[in-house]
C-alpha cells in the first residue's frame, strides 16, 4: 500500500482511485464499525472484521470524499453511507450501500435535491452507491402478511392461484431484498388399515436466497393421502405434492396392497403379512425411510418416515413409532416449530400402537383406529388396529403447508 497526503493517486491492495483536482488528503486505514468523513479526505476502509458505516458531513456544493475497499471485502461486509441530518444520498434519505469488491469511489455533494452522488468509480460492479429497495408482495387472497421485525411472513394452508397466491408487486434489489426464505411441506401419506403401517410424512424443503421477480406465483398445497378403510382399499394413499415457484416437495408415501411401504417425501412404513414386505424410501433432502414390520404374535407394523428421522421398525409386541419431524423458525424468528412427522404403525390385539412422530404424525392403533396426521403439517397417518372391524381403520395424512418470508424494510 502506498500514498501520502496530497497524492493524486492512492493505491490499496491493487485498487486505484483518482484524486480530485485540488488534491485528496488520504487518511489512515479505517477499521472500525463507524467513522465520520470529512470533505476533501480519502479513506481506505477495511471491512474484513465487520461492516462499516460512514457518516457523511453536512455538504457544500463541490465537496468530495473518496472511499476505497482496502481489503476487497465490501461484497461480504458492506461499506454503508448515512447522510447528515435530513440531507440526501442520490436523491434519497435512505442510507446508501457500497458493496463492490475492490471498489473505489468518489462522491460529490451537488445540491440539496440530490445531495451526495457518485462522480467517479473504479471496479464498480454494483453501480457504486446503491439505495436499498425492498420486496413488496401480498399473500393468500391479497393479505398483507404477518410482520416479524423487518420481515413479512405469508402463510398458505390452501392452494391459491394468480393474484390470490404470492403476488410480488416490486422485486427490490440486492442492497435491500430481492430473495425470499421458504418452507414447502407436501401432504403426508395415509396409514394402512388392518394391523397397518404408518404413512410417511410429506417432503419438507426450506432454504433462504430464492430469487423472485414482480409477478404472481401460484401456491399449491398438497392434500394428505387417503386413510386405509375397514373394507375395500385397505392401504393408505400417497400424499400430494406442494409447489412454490421452482420448489416442489414430494407427497408422503402410503402403502402397497401387499403391505410394503411406498416411496415418497418420506417413505411409508411396512407390515409383515407372510412375505418379504419392505419399507418405503424417502427423498434425499426432503425426508427419511419408513420402518419395517415384524412377525407374530402381534405383527407390529413399521412407522412412516419423518423429515428428521426414519420410521421405527415394528416389533413382535408393538408398532413402530413414526419418524420425528424437522424444525423451522420461519413463522417467527427464534421460535422453532416442528413439522412433517411420520405416522405410527399399529399392532395386533395386545401391545401398543406406535406413537406419531413429532410434527403432526398420527398414532398407530392397537385396539383402536389409527389417528390422522395433523392438518397443515404434512404429518403421516397412523396405521389401523385389528381387535374388531370397528378398530381396523387407519388415519389419513395431514395436508401440506407453505410459508414465505422476506425483508420488507
Amino acid at each position: 500500500m502506498s500514498g501520502t497526503i496530497g497524492d493524486n493517486v492512492y493505491r490499496a491492495s491493487g485498487v486505484v482511485a483518482a484524486a480530485s483536482a485540488a488534491g485528496t488528503s488520504w487518511q489512515s486505514v479505517e477499521t472500525g464499525a463507524t467513522f465520520t468523513a470529512v470533505a476533501g479526505n480519502g479513506y481506505p476502509v477495511n471491512t474484513t472484521a465487520q461492516a462499516c458505516t460512514v457518516t457523511l458531513p453536512a455538504g457544500s456544493v463541490g465537496d468530495t470524499i473518496q472511499l476505497v475497499d482496502y481489503a476487497g471485502t465490501w461484497d461480504t461486509n458492506n461499506c454503508n453511507l448515512t447522510a447528515d441530518g435530513s440531507e440526501k444520498i442520490k436523491g434519497s434519505t435512505t442510507d446508501g450501500i457500497l458493496s463492490g469488491e475492490r471498489e473505489a469511489v468518489t462522491i460529490t455533494y451537488v445540491d440539496a435535491t440530490q445531495g451526495w452522488v457518485t462522480t467517479s468509480a473504479a471496479n464498480d460492479n454494483d453501480s457504486a452507491i446503491q439505495v436499498p429497495e425492498y420486496l413488496a408482495a401480498t399473500g393468500p387472497d391479497g393479505a398483507s402478511g404477518v410482520t416479524d421485525g423487518d420481515y413479512k411472513v405469508h402463510i398458505f394452508t390452501a392452494t391459491k392461484a394468480g393474484s390470490d397466491g404470492f403476488s410480488v408487486s416490486a422485486g427490490g434489489n440486492s442492497a435491500g431484498s430481492n430473495t425470499v426464505e421458504y418452507l414447502v411441506i407436501a401432504g403426508g401419506g395415509g396409514g394402512k388399515a388392518n394391523r397397518g403401517s404408518g404413512g410417511g410424512a410429506g417432503g419438507m424443503l426450506t432454504a433462504t436466497g430464492l430469487s423472485v421477480t414482480a409477478q404472481d406465483y401460484t401456491i399449491t398445497i398438497g392434500a394428505g393421502g387417503t386413510a386405509g378403510a375397514v373394507s375395500g382399499t385397505i392401504q393408505g394413499g400417497d400424499g400430494s405434492d406442494s409447489v412454490f415457484s421452482t420448489i416442489t416437495s414430494t407427497g408422503g408415501g402410503g402403502q402397497e396392497a401387499n403391505g410394503s411401504g411406498r416411496d415418497g417425501g418420506s417413505g411409508g412404513g411396512a407390515m409383515q403379512d407372510g412375505g418379504a414386505d419392505s419399507e418405503g424410501a424417502g427423498t434425499t433432502g426432503q425426508g427419511n425411510d419408513g420402518g419395517n414390520g415384524a412377525a407374530a404374535p402381534n405383527y407390529g407394523a413399521g412407522g412412516g418416515g419423518g423429515k428428521g428421522a426414519v420410521g421405527a421398525d415394528g416389533t413382535t409386541s408393538n408398532g413402530g413409532a413414526g419418524g420425528a419431524g424437522g424444525t423451522s423458525d420461519i413463522v417467527e424468528a427464534g421460535t422453532d416449530v416442528t413439522y412433517a412427522g411420520g405416522g405410527g404403525g399399529s399392532c395386533y390385539n395386545a401391545g401398543s400402537g406406535g406413537a406419531g412422530g413429532s410434527g403432526g404424525g398420527g398414532a398407530g392403533g392397537s385396539q383402536a383406529v389409527g389417528t390422522a396426521g395433523t392438518a397443515n403439517t404434512g404429518g403421516g397417518g397412523g396405521g389401523g388396529g385389528i381387535a374388531s372391524d370397528a378398530n381396523r381403520a387407519a388415519g389419513a395424512g395431514g395436508s401440506g403447508y407453505v410459508v414465505i418470508r422476506y425483508k420488507f424494510q
